[in-house]
Order: C-alpha cells, then sequence, then structure tokens
C-alpha cells in the first residue's frame, strides 16, 4: 500500500467529494487517520479509495437488486395479467359450452317425446292392423 496521507481538502477534490462527506467517513471510523504537524487532519489516500469503491460496488448491487426487484415486479403484473385474460376467455368458453349443453339437453327432450309420441302411433298401427295388442307387453319384459 502506498503511504500516501491526503488533507481533508486534498481529499476531496481528488475523490470528488465535500470535506464534510469524508468528516462523516471519520466519524464513523471507516477511515484512518493522522494530525500533521499543523494539526490537520490526514487521510491516508489508498484506504479512501478502496472504501469509495467498496461503497460504490455496493450502491451499484443494490441498484441492480432495485432494478431485478422492479423486473420481477413488472413480469409478474404481465403474467397476472394473462392470468386473468386466461379466467375471461375460459369464463366465456364455460359459459358458452353451459348455453350448447342447455340447447342440446333441450333438443333431447324433444327428440324423446318425438321418439315416445312415434312409438305409441306405431303401437297403435299395428294393433289395428294386426290384433297383436300383446306384442309390446311381451317386449317389455325382456
Amino acid at each position: 500500500m502506498n503511504e500516501d496521507w491526503l488533507t481533508l481538502a486534498e481529499a476531496a477534490q481528488k475523490f470528488a467529494k465535500s470535506t464534510h462527506s469524508i468528516r462523516r467517513l471519520i466519524e464513523k471510523e471507516e477511515l484512518k487517520t493522522k494530525k500533521d504537524d499543523r494539526g490537520r487532519v490526514l487521510i491516508l489516500s489508498d484506504q479512501l479509495t478502496h472504501h469509495l469503491i467498496a461503497v460504490s460496488k455496493s450502491q451499484t448491487a443494490q441498484e441492480q437488486k432495485k432494478q431485478s426487484a422492479q423486473s420481477a415486479t413488472q413480469i409478474n403484473d404481465e403474467l397476472v395479467g394473462e392470468l386473468r385474460r386466461t379466467c375471461d376467455d375460459l369464463r366465456r368458453m364455460l359459459a358458452e359450452e353451459k348455453a350448447r349443453s342447455e340447447r342440446l339437453e333441450k333438443r333431447n327432450d324433444e327428440l324423446s317425446r318425438e321418439i315416445l309420441k312415434m312409438a305409441k302411433e306405431m303401437q297403435g298401427i299395428l294393433e289395428k292392423q294386426t290384433g297383436l295388442s300383446g306384442w309390446t307387453r311381451i317386449f317389455k319384459k325382456d
């Protein structure tokens, strides 16, 4: 490590930070300091460099996490929208199938009545023409 010591003003100028920001880091005891012969606070340049890089990486990671969370939220919103559209489509299809089923049941009832009516008419015709009134009773037992 280079033993390059900077005053607060030099450090602020070199790293484009305010002297106030650097003083806060010193107060948090995140930087090693010493005083020179004139009583000025000196900061180890390499230590400040490493600290600022670490903070920058941390901030970048936090921003990436935030963007990732926003992307995940956006994807979730899109998926929820797609699921809602799918549910709406399925509800519509179910309503159509119910209507179709009701129409088929109604038609089935109509056809059943017609078949029963035709069966009675055929039975009446058979009885008149052949006198086979017992014919239907024989087949009903089977």
